[in-house]
């Protein structure tokens, strides 16, 4: 059966990218998250999954594999900050004529779409924002996922696995996907960040630039406010953020000129997006239709 998606891999300086498209809406840019090095799971466009089928019914898909993930090698730790992270999704932007595309991001990949958000910033223009999960955008504190992913087993069995069932409501959404994740982890771009990360004073450079980052999107938050829609969709059963979080991220960006939203996804884990693909898939959506007789066409 002829697949109804046009799907295509282009490598753009080094960083791999995968298109799928099968609708002619507005371009969406997919920011997956885990950070490659110091997160005990992988990630990569690969777990997007019928997340991404489900809008590429009707939009322009860009999956993004981010530095150090997937089948992008991190060249230095600059490429594993945030900032660094930054100018690769612009690179691909440039490279693919966009001047402007919706973002998704999903947890530290939510954090980098706010990065991405802050008008005047960037030669880029982000038409909406929508954060799944965006654990690492929420306010510091006392976090759950300490206990949650500790002690990991060694041995036999996937500890990528392990930590994708931990952070799940069901694990159906997991059968088939422990070959993906040993190659991911077996990957160049895996293996270059977990170097990177070995070397001294690495680790402690990128936890600094996860605390900078995010105040600076409080601080822009509270002094500018964003003029991009925003949401946040949270799997209600998330063990590593809870819906306090959620709730509290909302409140920090209450300061948005634009609409902003919040919407559970119940029955759903940190991974609500591979849980629920076609319903989280039916907010963005929706979200994004919201707002389109405000935007010209972008060129694809």
């Amino acid at each position: 059966m002829t697949s109804p998606f046009a799907e295509s891999t282009v490598v753009v300086d080094g960083l791999a990218v995968r298109l799928l498209q099968a609708g002619e809406g507005e371009p969406v840019i997919l920011l997956h998250g885990g950070s490659p090095g110091r997160a005990l799971w992988c990630s990569s466009s690969d777990l997007w999954g019928p997340f991404a089928e489900s809008l590429a019914a009707s939009h322009r898909v860009i999956m993004i594999d981010l530095p150090g993930a997937g089948g992008t090698r991190a060249r230095g730790l600059d490429d594993l900050t945030f900032a660094g992270a930054a100018h690769a999704v612009l690179g691909v932007a440039h490279e693919l004529g966009l001047e402007a595309a919706h973002l998704v991001g999903h947890d530290d990949g939510g954090l980098l779409a706010i990065v991405l958000a802050r008008t005047g910033e960037y030669p880029f223009r982000a038409r909406s924002v929508s954060l799944l999960n965006a654990t690492e955008a929420a306010p510091t504190g006392d976090m759950p996922s300490d206990v949650v992913l500790l002690n990991p087993p060694s041995g036999a069995g996937s500890p990528q696995l392990w930590a994708l069932e931990r952070m799940s409501f069901s694990t159906r959404h997991l059968d088939g996907l422990a070959p993906v994740l040993e190659d991911l982890t077996s990957s160049a771009a895996h293996t270059s960040a977990v170097e990177i990360v070995a070397q001294p004073g690495a680790a402690g450079r990128l936890r600094s630039d996860l605390l900078f980052t995010k105040g600076q999107m409080f601080a822009w938050a509270r002094d500018h406010g964003y003029d991009v829609p925003i949401q946040l969709i949270w799997g209600a059963d998330d063990p590593l953020s809870e819906g306090i979080f959620a709730v509290e991220t909302m409140n920090f960006l209450a300061t948005t000129s634009a609409e902003l939203s919040l919407s559970f996804v119940h029955r759903a884990g940190h991974l609500a997006f591979r849980e629920k693909p076609d319903e989280v898939a039916g907010h963005v959506t929706r979200f994004i239709q919201r707002f389109a007789d405000r935007f010209a066409a972008v060129p694809a």
